[in-house]
């Protein structure tokens, strides 16, 4: 994931915004925060690479990735928490 994507987007003003803030950081995002995304973790995009390279069939088309979706400030809370921040969108 490089640096124009929607987590390193979101710790990079975190971290920016919380310097010299107070206990409670507002933290502006694009939307709303109902918008949704789906995001898997490397090590599961990695298995699922070499499954696919192991057992596959020659150029065979597969989707590796997750139903699973997340709103963006659903996941704006979930890092601040990581980050020990308490954060207003």
């Amino acid at each position: 994931m490089g640096n124009e994507h929607v987590i390193p987007q979101l710790i990079a003003r975190l971290l920016s915004l919380a310097s010299g803030m107070g206990d409670t950081v507002q933290l502006p995002i694009q939307g709303d925060g109902s918008q949704t995304r789906a995001f898997m973790y490397v090590d599961d995009f990695a298995e699922a690479t070499l499954a696919v390279l192991f057992t596959g069939e020659h150029r065979g088309i597969y989707h590796v990735g997750t139903d699973a979706e997340v709103r963006i400030a659903d996941l704006a809370m979930m890092i601040a928490s990581c980050m020990g921040r308490r954060i207003e969108l």
